[in-house]
């Protein structure tokens, strides 16, 4: 796979958060259409709000943040463009996120740490990765040309060197011990993480 450019935190997530919203529909599915990964009301936080948490928070490489969209864009074209919208779009890249660290890093936080970023529980962040893989078939490998599809949203015009470092600073050039220690000061992203409520 291709190296990826330098960007910067802010462009980042901005590009992140565009290519969210370019996955997402418009249109909400009925409640008889309602999966684990919808919401009841339309989040409080914005997805860029959202984004950026993840992005501060999940200690994982670039790549990997390409390959969620990938995942994403894999289970709009199994389950239909209708299934990534503003109800599922936050659970959906969490996970796909989460997927994706497992596939292609060689270190990787667990499943809680996640759900704590997320505002979620373990055990529905374990439900929620179990779904997701059978909706994309268990279909975990990207290839290149998929990956290039998506990897132009980290380019900005400025000069490129290859980007050896994770998104985090903690984590820059495999500095892991770091994010150790910080990740048990994770900001709790509302004071209450009630489904109907937030999610």
């Amino acid at each position: 796979m291709q190296s990826l450019p330098n960007t910067s935190f802010d462009v980042f997530v901005n590009s992140c958060t565009l290519a969210l919203q370019n996955l997402a529909s418009n249109v909400v599915l009925t409640s008889l259409n309602y999966t684990s990964f919808h919401s009841f009301y339309a989040p409080r936080v914005t997805l860029r709000e959202y984004v950026e948490r993840i992005v501060t928070y999940a200690p994982c490489t670039v790549e990997s943040f390409v390959v969620s969209l990938v995942y994403l864009n894999r289970i709009a074209n199994f389950q239909g463009a209708l299934f990534i919208n503003a109800h599922t779009i936050h659970r959906l890249f969490l996970t796909s996120l989460l997927l994706a660290a497992k596939y292609c890093d060689d270190v990787f936080f667990n499943n809680k740490h996640y759900s704590r970023i997320g505002g979620i529980s373990c055990k529905e962040m374990n439900a929620l990765e179990l779904e997701f893989l059978f909706r994309i078939k268990f279909e975990c490998n990207v290839s290149a040309a998929e990956f290039n599809q998506f990897s132009h949203i980290l380019y900005e015009p400025e000069s490129f060197y290859p980007l050896l470092r994770c998104v985090h600073p903690a984590v820059s050039e495999g500095c892991y011990r770091s994010v150790v220690t910080q990740r048990n000061n994770i900001e709790p992203i509302v004071a209450s993480v009630d489904r109907a409520r937030w999610y």
